[in-house]
């Protein structure tokens, strides 16, 4: 098993394709993310996958017999994902605290 992208921002919708190149099926399960997809061999599934909103690491794990014991599994990291750019709304609220701090003090 294994991801191209290991670190999901929060909340945040991602497209994902999972290809099971195996000759047995396989399957991705965690019941925080709501996933349980069995993928037969040699196909291709594709869905959506919404990263929770709370922070942290997820394990997902091939539940067929054995196979998270033979290492079939991986961890999705949560994070808050922060651009090198501010957006024009956060330049705002930026604004609007540091006046709001400034008034304060």
């Amino acid at each position: 098993m294994s991801m191209k992208k290991e670190a999901f921002c929060y909340g945040k919708t991602y497209y994902s394709v999972l290809t099971n190149s195996g000759k047995v099926q396989h399957d991705i399960n965690n019941d925080v993310l709501k996933l349980d997809k069995d993928v037969d061999s040699g196909k291709t599934e594709e869905n959506d996958l919404t990263a929770p909103a709370k922070l942290g690491t997820y394990s997902i794990i091939c539940d067929k017999h054995g196979h998270k014991e033979s290492g079939m599994k991986m961890n999705l990291i949560v994070e808050e994902v922060r651009t090198p750019f501010l957006t024009f709304f956060e330049k705002i609220h930026a604004a609007v605290m540091t006046l709001g701090c400034a008034v304060i003090k």
